[in-house]
């Protein structure tokens, strides 16, 4: 949705509802996918499964995935968990393909979720964060996608996610978070190392990025959300 060049990480993260999760499932579930013959000489396998980070929100395992091609060998990551509801719904997203004239609708998260998901997390690690792309993407939605975003929706989804990770307090507490996260040197140092690393993230002031957040944050309906 952010694009290919705006994209923070190279693996592909999947959320499950309404089946079981279990490796022998998931073992199953992706080894008949990855077995259909497209006709592209592609061969897929499944070589490894680790557990998905202790940090994250919930739980869950990474599917590490090799494709192959004659003697072209590409690496994939799937993590496959379950979390937070998408409110009110998923939405279909036309995913362009790289080497067809033509785009295959996806289901996939909606704006105001990955939304609320980022200003949960970003209020609840506070200065202790070491992830800098919930920053980024965060700046990113605020400044290239803010008008697209339904703030009744968003309301919704922030009432829900805050509800599911039980973390209303740290949205109580959002101006004193912000305003340690403002003054944490290592914070800015984390910021530094990132923005260097990354492209995209060049250029872009970490401060800048508070304050976008702080003002966006002062001008939501938290009543609302918080009752």
């Amino acid at each position: 949705m952010f694009g290919a060049l705006n994209r923070t990480t190279k693996d592909m993260e999947t959320l499950i509802t309404g089946i079981d999760i279990s490796k022998s499932k998931m073992i199953k579930v992706l080894n008949e996918i990855l077995s259909i013959d497209l006709g592209d000489g592609v061969q897929f396998s499944v070589i490894n499964i680790t557990d998905i980070r202790e940090e994250d929100e919930y739980g869950g395992n990474k599917y590490h995935i090799t494709s192959r091609v004659n003697n072209i060998k590409i690496n994939l990551e799937i993590d496959i968990s379950t979390g937070d509801k998408v409110t009110p719904r998923n939405l279909k997203f036309k995913y362009p393909l790289l080497f067809e004239d033509r785009s295959i609708l996806i289901n996939s998260y909606n704006l105001e979720t990955i939304l609320s998901e980022k200003i949960e997390t970003v209020l609840r690690r506070g200065k202790y964060n070491s992830r800098m792309k919930d920053y980024y993407d965060i700046y990113f939605i605020l400044s290239k996608l803010k008008k697209d975003i339904d703030m009744k929706v968003l309301k919704e989804a922030l009432k829900n996610t805050f509800n599911k990770r039980e973390s209303f307090d740290y949205l109580k507490d959002y101006e004193k978070i912000v305003e340690t996260i403002k003054n944490d040197d290592r914070i800015k140092s984390l910021w530094i190392i990132y923005s260097n690393k990354n492209k995209y993230a060049n250029n872009i002031d970490i401060n800048n990025i508070i304050v976008l957040f702080s003002k966006f944050m002062d001008e939501l309906d938290l009543d609302f959300i918080l009752t």
